[in-house]
C-alpha cells in the first residue's frame, strides 16, 4: 500500500514514515502541500492514502485534499491536527480527522479503519452513541 504524507514538521514526518515503513507500507513524505501535490503528480502508481497535516506553508491540507482528488478520485485522506478547532471544518468537508498529538496504535487504527471500513465499526459506533443516550444498544440493527 502506498501512502503519501504530508507533514510539515520534520519531527513529525519522520516518526510517521519511520512507523508506516516499519508496518509494510510504501510512504512518499512531503514537507508541504505543494511538494506533496508535484510527488502525487510525478507518481506513476496508485496512492491509497493521502495522510495530511492541516496547517502547512503555502497549501492547508484541505486544499491538497481537493487537489490532489481533483485529479485521484479513488484515494482516501485522513486529515491530522493538534488544534482541535479544526476538527468541525475536516469533518464538515467529508473528511476523517485525527489528533495530535497520537499514540503508534492511534494512529495505525485510524488508517486502517480509513483504508478498511467496515460496518462491524459502525455498528459499535452506533451502540457507544446508543449508550451515552440511555438507548438499548441491542435495538440497533447492524
Amino acid at each position: 500500500m502506498i501512502i503519501l504524507l504530508a507533514e510539515d514538521d520534520i519531527q513529525v514526518r519522520y516518526f510517521i514514515w519511520k512507523l508506516l515503513k516499519t508496518d509494510g507500507f510504501t510512504v512518499l513524505a512531503s514537507g508541504n502541500g505543494e511538494f506533496a501535490l508535484k510527488a502525487a503528480r510525478e507518481y506513476p502508481g496508485h496512492i491509497d492514502l493521502l495522510l495530511t497535516d492541516i496547517e502547512m506553508p503555502g497549501m492547508s491540507g484541505l486544499e491538497l485534499c481537493r487537489n490532489i482528488r481533483a485529479e485521484r478520485p479513488a484515494i482516501k485522506a485522513l486529515v491530522m491536527s493538534g488544534d482541535l478547532r479544526w476538527s468541525d471544518q475536516v469533518v464538515t468537508n467529508g473528511l476523517p480527522f485525527l489528533h495530535k498529538p497520537f499514540t503508534p496504535t492511534v494512529l495505525r487504527a485510524s488508517i486502517d479503519a480509513v483504508l478498511h471500513p467496515s460496518p462491524r465499526e459502525w455498528t459499535y459506533c452506533a451502540a457507544a452513541q446508543a449508550l451515552e443516550s440511555d438507548e438499548d444498544p441491542t435495538s440497533l440493527s447492524a
